[in-house]
């Protein structure tokens, strides 16, 4: 799944579940209404949003993990259910992703000190 497909379903989600404004669940995210609906339209996003996200829907009782299944339906995110191993293997992943983004940020930090020698 790309941040395009993620953002097409958290549309599908704030509007058909949550029946809530982007104004509305931004404020709720903690960032601004642009940065959302750049969220939807799959042009912005990183880990941190996405934790956010999660830990939102969680919050508000939805089985947020079913937004990563590839045969996703939104009524999957209203079950009452303990999440299976395909639940487990999402936040491996998302583990996993956090990981990669913190050495693809420390080569980036050598990168710019490496440039900064040059100058």
């Amino acid at each position: 799944m790309d941040l395009k497909e993620f953002g097409r379903r958290m549309q599908m989600v704030r509007e058909e579940i949550l029946r809530m404004s982007q104004t509305e669940i931004s404020w709720n995210l903690h960032m601004s209404q642009t940065m959302y609906s750049r969220l939807e339209s799959g042009m912005a996003g990183n880990i941190h949003t996405i934790f956010r996200v999660v830990n939102y829907l969680n919050h508000r009782n939805l089985q947020a993990h079913m937004m990563f299944q590839d045969k996703f339906d939104i009524r999957m995110l209203t079950k009452q259910e303990v999440p299976d191993a395909s639940g487990e293997k999402v936040l491996g992943l998302l583990d996993h992703l956090k990981d990669s983004a913190k050495e693809d940020y420390e080569r980036l930090t050598i990168l710019r000190d490496m440039l900064s020698n040059f100058s």
